[in-house]
């Protein structure tokens, strides 16, 4: 068994792979990946100091194709899987922490990796490792609305705009909507202009919560305008939530209107996800 150290860390070479899911929602058994490309011995902590036991760490790489993705949600938190190696030693709980997966990259297949740490270490002859439980895993779908034009003035211009933080849910086969998309309501206006700097509010307020990965700019023409995110605002009420971005443009010349594009998530399901793989320090065993 070869092993490396680096920064304090050794570190095996190794890969398992399990593919499968199981959900109410409908999703396909393939649709959910998780792969375990990383093993590692940690022996110091965050701070750089040194550990008094070492821990055994495994990093789980998830992964699911578009237009699918993961989301951050605090139902599932922490998941644990249950870890032996191959002397027949009993390693104790291996712990994921699946709370935090939302991001605003979008690829062809969309990835996320995440490190779970085991308590003891296998015995020195073992020669794999064997992790068995679930994962539950929150999954999205990325979504983007049609352009909304508006004019951009100093006072406040709201739309309605029809929207839906919940994705259709497939079930036998026939695509079943729970419910009509509510509507929206969009606010845009012109905060600040200096010269050829513009600063802008926009906002989505609803009853729901939605997960904006992206707010999208063009002129009237319909070109694209890179923006910056300057700060975030937003409210709170019994029905009513408000989620505001403050953003910065530069722009030669006037801009009556400002066509805006919302990049955001639909909340699919949490993917019960089985797992039971081997991983040897040359790669899954079976």
């Amino acid at each position: 068994m070869m092993m490396k150290k680096s920064c304090g860390i050794f570190w095996m070479t190794g890969l398992a792979m399990f593919v499968g899911a199981q959900d109410a929602g409908g999703l396909k058994s393939s649709d959910v990946k998780v792969e375990f490309p990383v093993v590692q011995i940690g022996l110091m902590d965050r701070k750089g100091e040194s550990l008094p036991i070492p821990k055994l760490i495994f990093g789980a790489m998830l992964s699911v194709p578009a237009p699918l993705n993961f989301e951050a949600d605090d139902k599932v938190q922490e998941q644990v899987l249950t870890a032996e190696d191959s002397t027949g030693k009993k390693l104790g709980d291996v712990t994921f922490n699946l709370a935090f997966l939302g991001g605003a990259s979008r690829e062809s297949v969309n990835k996320t990796l995440v490190y779970g740490e085991c308590p003891r270490l296998p015995a020195a002859d073992a020669s794999w490792v064997r992790l068995r439980g679930t994962l539950r895993v929150p999954v999205a779908r990325d979504r983007e609305t049609p352009l909304y034009e508006f004019p951009l003035e100093e006072k406040e211009v709201k739309k309605d705009v029809p929207l839906s933080p919940y994705a259709e849910r497939e079930q036998k086969g026939d695509i079943i909507v729970a419910e009509e998309e509510p509507a929206c309501e969009w606010t845009v206006s012109l905060a600040e202009r200096k010269g050829e700097q513009f600063t802008v509010r926009v906002s989505l307020g609803s009853e729901h919560r939605f997960m904006i990965d992206e707010w999208q700019l063009f002129d009237g023409k319909g070109r694209k305008i890179d923006s910056s995110v300057l700060s975030f605002f937003g409210s709170v009420s019994e029905n009513f939530l408000e989620d505001g971005y403050v953003l910065q443009f530069p722009y030669q010349g006037e801009l009556p209107v400002l066509k805006v594009k919302l990049l955001y998530k639909q909340h699919v399901d949490i993917v019960t996800v089985p797992v039971d793989v081997r991983i040897g320090w040359g790669g899954q065993r079976k």
